[in-house]
């Protein structure tokens, strides 16, 4: 897949589990077919496709509103972490609270990873760097930045963008997005939403593979180890 087309992925999926969905999220579910491109990919199951036979009966902003907070904002049985410390460093059925730790290890690990590309990381902002969307956000500022120094015939900057985005899957998300996809399972979380981190799950095993057969990752290196950043 191209830098681009990556960078477009990225940014999808950090939208989707930065917040409830957003009316441009609800119009590509509902008339772009956002949902029958997933079902296609054999992602979602029997249950997807379930529901999407039922959108145009449904609101489906307040229905994936709703579900948003029961399992991402709530806490108790039903929720789902979306911080990485969580499923690293903290219970491992996932279910801390959404707000959860902001600082510890995994934390500190995934601002040195930001710095490293270059972003200034700071301030109290809505989501924790450690949040899962901006852990996707990261890996879409580095894949569009990869597809800009592309277009502009710079392949050694390209190669020190493509470099961030392999440590970091190899580091942090690609170390527990299954795990994350496993607990929406797990609490049966709304179909969408389970799609969705299938989704993640699916492309972020498929780049590991890619990149350490490409030789961008060390194939013998354990998953999560550490793998050296282009400066």
């Amino acid at each position: 897949m191209t830098a681009l087309a990556r960078a477009g992925l990225y940014n999808v999926l950090a939208a989707t589990f930065a917040g409830p969905p957003t009316d441009e999220v609800v119009h590509g579910l509902r008339d772009g077919g956002a949902i029958e491109a997933l079902i296609a990919k054999g992602i979602g199951g029997e249950d997807l496709r379930r529901w999407a036979h039922t959108l145009p009966e449904k609101d489906v902003a307040s229905e994936l509103t709703e579900a948003f907070s029961q399992v991402f904002v709530r806490s108790g049985a039903r929720s789902a972490a979306l911080l990485e410390s969580a499923y690293r460093e903290g219970p491992s059925d996932g279910s801390e609270a959404a707000g959860g730790m902001s600082h510890g290890a995994a934390a500190e690990a995934v601002v040195a990873a930001y710095q490293r590309a270059g972003l200034v990381v700071g301030g109290e902002g809505p989501a924790t760097p450690q949040h899962l969307s901006v852990e996707f956000q990261f890996l879409h500022h580095c894949a569009a930045c990869e597809a800009a120094a592309w277009a502009d015939a710079d392949p050694l900057g390209a190669e020190i963008y493509r470099n961030h985005q392999a440590a970091f899957v190899v580091q942090h998300l690609g170390v527990w997005i299954d795990l994350f996809a496993d607990r929406l399972s797990q609490v049966g979380a709304h179909p969408y939403y389970r799609a969705m981190a299938e989704l993640g799950a699916r492309f972020l095993a498929g780049e590991q593979a890619a990149l350490t057969s490409a030789g961008s990752l060390d194939s013998s290196q354990p998953r999560g180890g550490i793998v050296a950043a282009a400066p």
